[in-house]
């Protein structure tokens, strides 16, 4: 745990001094109040790690957005429309993690079957890796799975998504491969060990993030980014073929992902900012189309949900003010002029 504080603080220090101001340029933005900050000094969470909401998704239903909390638990913050120019408060939904020390990560909202379900983690020693499925009406735990556990069986649970049968496809960063899991939660095995998912890092600092964003794609496949590789990976249901998306060369950082419609991705890319993946081929290549930068050091895009059919941006804030306010904002986006 001491390596990964200690890199923890590494990031914040280079980013000390640095522009604080809005992340990109926003159409809409919702600014929010994290719910109060637990004091357990038994956890490893540093004091803006209580701040950290790690993704952020669109409830149709409800007309609010859920949002993980990195010291464990969920939440909700209210939208109010017409958009108004004022910071409300998060609604606190589950008030910790499944076991002490375990940040919520990456989700999705199963309307289908009445329930959220969430990646749970060790984010520091990477020693315990679960998934936990919520009931969508009352917030109790309806199941948590335990992936890997143990010192010497490193894992990290960090996104989900799930088809229409309702099972569970999961992440492991740490080790990049991915899960599967059952609907009813009492079942799971790996569901991919591609040797692609083990490619070099092309970036120093996140050169461990492997496999990040996940997402189920209509036409009966996964995509799923590698951060450090700035790569995107088509994967078939039976999770025996692998493809490499072609055709994108750009920096991404692809954390976590979600569908525009079937030819249009939104990828949150931490400090490169969101990028906008078109494809005319069902995926087996894509251009980035649209980009908007990432202007500010501390606030930096790890989520996407789509609301109304429009990408909302769910930021990690690394300094947070006093009082902190977290942020939830649709980009604009720019063309990216094609190659000469």
């Amino acid at each position: 745990m001491a390596h990964e504080t200690a890199r923890w603080e590494q990031l914040l220090e280079t980013r000390r001094g640095r522009s604080a101001g809005l992340p990109l340029l926003v159409a809409i933005e919702i600014r929010y109040n994290p719910r109060p900050a637990r004091h357990d000094p038994t956890e490893p969470f540093l004091p803006f790690h209580r701040m950290l909401r790690e993704c952020s998704q669109w409830d149709e239903r409800g007309h609010r957005f859920l949002v993980s909390v990195f010291d464990g638990g969920m939440g909700c913050v209210p939208v109010h429309e017409p958009y108004e120019n004022k910071i409300v408060d998060e609604e606190t939904l589950v008030s910790a993690a499944p076991f002490p020390g375990l940040s919520n990560l990456g989700f999705r909202i199963d309307h289908a079957r009445n329930r959220v379900v969430c990646c749970a983690s060790d984010k520091f020693d990477y020693a315990l890796s679960t998934v936990v499925a919520y009931s969508y009406d009352t917030w109790e735990t309806l199941f948590v799975v335990k992936l890997q556990e143990g010192a010497d069986n490193k894992s990290l649970a960090d996104d989900l998504t799930i088809d229409p049968d309702g099972n569970i496809y999961v992440t492991d960063t740490y080790n990049g491969k991915i899960w599967k899991i059952n609907p009813e939660g009492t079942e799971f095995s790996v569901f991919s060990d591609d040797p692609q998912f083990k490619l070099d890092p092309e970036n120093e600092y996140y050169g461990w993030v492997r496999l990040n964003g996940i997402v189920y794609h209509p036409n009966g496949f996964l995509l799923v980014s590698h951060l450090a590789a700035h790569a995107l990976f088509k994967v078939s249901m039976d999770g025996k073929t692998v493809t490499r998306v072609g055709g994108l060369t750009r920096e991404l950082l692809g954390d976590g992902i979600a569908l525009k419609d079937e030819n249009t991705l939104v990828m949150a890319g931490l400090d490169v900012g969101i990028h906008v993946l078109e494809t005319s081929d069902n995926w087996e290549t894509a251009v980035e189309a649209y980009h908007s930068p990432a202007e500010s050091s501390i606030l930096l895009p790890t989520s996407v949900s789509i609301k109304n059919g429009e990408p909302f941006v769910g930021f990690a804030n690394l300094m947070p003010s006093d009082p902190p306010v977290n942020l939830i904002a649709t980009p604009d986006f720019s063309a990216i002029p094609p190659p000469p």
